[in-house]
């Protein structure tokens, strides 16, 4: 399973610097090594990222790498990955100067999954709506699902390993940047298919799209229990009538006003119901940016966000 450098570099902001030590490792699958597993020691930079050796675990799951030096810069990240039953999992990423004597990759069993597994949760959903200037809006939906069982869910005969609903009327889909690569989510119709494996855990995904303004509801089928669905509005907006969530506050974020809507602990089967009248000035596209990233880092998303839709 690949994982986007942003994700890293987000993670190590403030790498610093020093020279890199030998990395000792295992590979281990519920606390015991397993043998003769592929690995590889991955680096990144500001500059370029990638790999710079490969080896294959020990009798005990141990492995061992030499990395090169730091980049000149002094901003260097490394991690390993390991491939097991054709999945791959990434270790913790390191910084040239970290300790190197207890590095663990963690790999699972594999399971076949389908959209409806009993072990997968939706943790919490939350859509961001930004008025358009003819009264349709774009919207990014930010996603967190937890696989709550002790085996990775894998994609078999065609079938995702998990998927949710957009609204009807959604145009001008895109998958922004998350923990879930953009290349194994799709569109179907209404249907977002995610075919990624996904281990034990929690995994986000960002998806964007517009509603155009010839629409004046949007409402959301739940099909599966969802911890929280939060909704966040930019003001001003149109005048909005809100089913199904409670407004619990208003937040400036980047100067601007959003009012945010809750609701907790929705059972399958839950609606919720957004109508709207009238339009708004839009944000423009540098605001906008911003806006998005920063409201998903307050959502407890551990990544950032870019809306690269041209107005």
């Amino acid at each position: 399973m690949k994982a986007g450098a942003l994700a890293l570099l987000l993670l190590c902001l403030a790498a610093p610097t020093g020279g890199a030590q030998q990395l000792s490792g295992r590979v281990e699958k519920a606390g015991r090594g397993v043998a003769e597993v592929p690995v590889t020691l991955h680096r990144v930079t500001r500059d370029s990222s990638g790999v710079v050796a490969q080896s294959r675990s020990g009798a005990g799951g141990q492995f061992q790498f030499n990395p090169p030096p730091p980049a000149a810069d002094g901003f260097t990240v490394y991690f390993a990955t390991a491939e097991w039953q054709g999945v791959r999992y990434f270790g913790p990423p390191l910084h040239p100067t970290d300790g190197r004597g207890d590095y663990r990759v963690a790999v699972f069993d594999t399971i076949a999954a389908n959209a409806e597994g009993p072990s997968l949760r939706v943790v919490r959903r939350d859509l961001i709506l930004l008025p358009e200037a003819d009264g349709g809006w774009e919207i990014n939906e930010v996603l967190r699902v937890e696989n709550t069982g002790q085996r990775t869910l894998v994609s078999v005969g065609g079938m995702p390993t998990w998927e949710f609903r957009l609204p009807a009327g959604a145009s001008a889909f895109e998958v922004g940047d998350g923990g879930i690569p953009a290349d194994r989510i799709q569109r179907m119709g209404a249907r977002v298919l995610i075919n990624a494996p996904l281990p034990p855990g929690s995994h986000d995904a960002v998806v964007r799209y517009r509603l155009p303004g010839t629409r004046s509801a949007l409402t959301l089928d739940i099909k599966q229990a969802t911890g929280e669905l939060g909704l966040l509005v930019r003001e001003p907006s149109p005048r909005l009538r809100v089913v199904g969530l409670t407004r619990v506050a208003d937040e400036q974020l980047a100067g601007e006003r959003f009012t945010r809507y809750t609701a907790s602990e929705l059972r399958p089967g839950a609606r919720v119901r957004i109508e709207w009248e009238g339009s708004a000035a839009p944000l423009p596209p540098v605001a906008a940016a911003i806006v998005v990233a920063g409201l998903v880092l307050l959502g407890g998303a551990g990544w950032a966000v870019r809306s690269n839709r041209s107005r």
